[in-house]
C-alpha cells in the first residue's frame, strides 16, 4: 500500500472508523465493509503478491513484472 501523509483531522476520522469496526468485531457482528482484499490480507499479516498489486494498480504491476523478468536491471538507469 502506498504511503500517505494523513492530516490530523482524517486520521482522527480513520481512527473512528478503526474503533468502529473493531467493536463490530468484539461483538460478532457483520459489518459490510468494501475494502480491498490487499488491505484485509494486510490486517491478517499474509503476505502480498504480485496478484494483489495487480488488483489496486495494473499498470504498476506489470513494471514490477518487467522488472523481476529483466536479467539486466542496471538498464533501467
Amino acid at each position: 500500500l502506498p504511503a500517505i501523509k494523513l492530516s490530523s483531522e482524517n486520521l482522527s476520522k480513520l481512527e473512528l472508523f478503526g474503533r468502529i469496526l473493531l467493536r463490530a468485531i468484539y461483538d460478532e457482528r457483520t459489518v459490510d465493509v468494501p475494502l480491498a482484499p490487499s488491505v484485509w490480507k494486510f490486517l491478517q499479516n499474509i503476505p502480498l503478491e504480485m496478484r494483489d498489486v495487480y488488483v489496486y494498480d495494473p499498470n504498476m504491476a506489470f513494471n514490477f513484472q518487467q522488472l523481476l523478468l529483466s536479467s539486466n536491471i542496471e538498464s533501467f538507469g
